[in-house]
């Protein structure tokens, strides 16, 4: 989503007072903007700690005191409908704009990433007037 892009991006608002280093990470769930783990480990805390809620979200929805029903054919159907925990796990650095999945433990290529990029590649270093790619100093790439 673009707007929420735009909105973190340019405002300090859902940056956490002690994220305001060089290497901050955007969470492409909720847009919160947090440090690396090289920093203080905010954004790898909050993929953390919201895979911890779902976790338990997923406990509390399993239990056999919520079902109406206590037989235990019925639990095992529930429980084989869970929707397995991830987190916020996927974030995007604006130092290098490279993507990152917590979960995967692992960088991210994917072509359905690609408008997101340019978009954030047009906010981090201006949108280039010429066609020619750009090494990110405003000079024209070597062909």
């Amino acid at each position: 989503d673009y707007e929420t892009v735009n909105e973190a991006t340019t405002s300090s608002s859902s940056t956490t007072s002690c994220c305001n280093g060089k290497e901050n990470w955007l969470c492409l769930q909720c847009g919160l903007l947090l440090c690396s783990r090289y920093e203080h480990g905010h954004a790898k805390l909050h993929w953390e700690d919201t895979k911890s809620a779902e976790l338990e979200d997923n406990t509390m929805m399993s239990s056999p005191l919520l079902n109406n029903n206590s037989s235990n054919e019925n639990n095992a159907s529930c429980n084989g409908d869970k929707k397995e925990a991830t987190g916020h796990c996927i974030a995007i650095s604006l130092a290098d704009l490279s993507v990152w999945c917590y979960e995967c433990n692992a960088y991210l290529h994917h072509d359905s990433l690609t408008s997101l990029m340019k978009r954030l590649e047009a906010l981090k270093f201006g949108s280039s007037s010429c066609g020619g790619e750009s090494n990110h100093d405003g000079d024209e790439a070597m062909e």
